[in-house]
This record gives structure tokens, C-alpha cells and sequence, in this order.
């Protein structure tokens, strides 16, 4: 079940955060000064492919995978999002719905809004990247391509 963390560090000059979390899924959501939702990150299958959707009233939708940074014990980097391909959203809306019963409704009922509308736009990416005219088929060609290559 998502429970919101208490104490969470805010940005100065930036909107409220919220954060909810549980085993399985964070959603941390922006607030402006009126309470209304600025955007929300829901980062999902936290243990095994870490990613995310990301929606802001200003920047639209993204949907990332979370590459911790962490590939080697030598070095701490930070995290940083990157293309994250097909976003799976009945699995990921299902998931949601069982784990957000602690969510405020108000927050719940958007979150769901937003995950279907994302869906209906066939998962294409609006934001973060200057590579917008590859379709998402041929970057996971690619991806097939060199994991095919690395293990021959």
C-alpha cells in the first residue's frame, strides 16, 4: 500500500511535493500554492526495469526508464532518466489502483486520469528529448539489435 512519507524535503522556489510509496510503486506529486496538481511522477517495478511516467501541466507526459547510476561499486552517479519505450499502461493503472487506497481521491481520481489519456496517445513521448523523430519501434529495434550482438 502507498503511504505517504512524512518529512519530505522541499525545493525552495519550486511546487509542494507529496510522496507516496510502498514496495512496488512511488508517486510523488507537485502542488501549487492553490493545492491544484502541478504534475506527478509514478515510478513503478521499483526491483527489477525502474521506470517512470512523468506528467507536468507545462511539459506534457514522459515515460523513462530510471538508470540508477550504479553500474559500478567504484563510482556513485546520479540517477538519470532515459527513453523507456512502450509504457504498459493496464498493468501499471492496475497495479496503481490496488497499491493508492491511502492516496488523497482527489489525487487517486487524476493519477488514473492521466494514465488512461497516456494510454490513448499510444505511448508517444512529448518532452525530453531532441530525438522525437524516431519512432519508439526502431529505438527498441536498436535495443534488440545489441543485446542479439552482446550475446553472440
Amino acid at each position: 500500500m502507498l503511504r505517504e512519507i512524512s518529512h519530505v524535503q522541499q525545493v525552495p522556489s519550486d511546487y509542494f511535493r507529496r510522496w507516496f510509496a510502498d514496495e512496488n510503486l512511488d508517486l510523488i506529486v507537485w502542488h501549487k500554492p492553490d493545492q491544484t496538481i502541478h504534475g506527478f511522477q509514478l515510478c513503478y517495478d521499483r526491483s527489477w526495469r525502474h521506470r517512470a511516467l512523468t506528467w507536468t501541466e507545462d511539459r506534457g507526459y514522459s515515460h523513462d526508464k530510471i538508470d540508477d547510476g550504479e553500474e559500478s561499486p567504484l563510482a556513485n552517479r546520479s540517477p538519470m532518466l532515459t527513453p523507456a519505450g512502450p509504457f504498459e499502461a493496464t498493468a501499471v493503472l492496475s497495479r496503481f489502483r490496488t497499491s493508492a487506497r491511502y492516496v488523497p481521491v482527489r489525487t487517486r481520481i487524476f493519477v488514473r486520469q492521466k494514465i488512461r489519456e497516456y494510454e490513448g496517445k499510444k505511448g508517444l513521448r512529448t518532452w525530453g528529448y531532441p530525438i522525437l523523430g524516431f519512432s519508439l519501434g526502431f529505438i527498441a529495434g536498436i535495443g534488440s539489435f545489441v543485446s542479439y550482438a552482446m550475446l553472440s
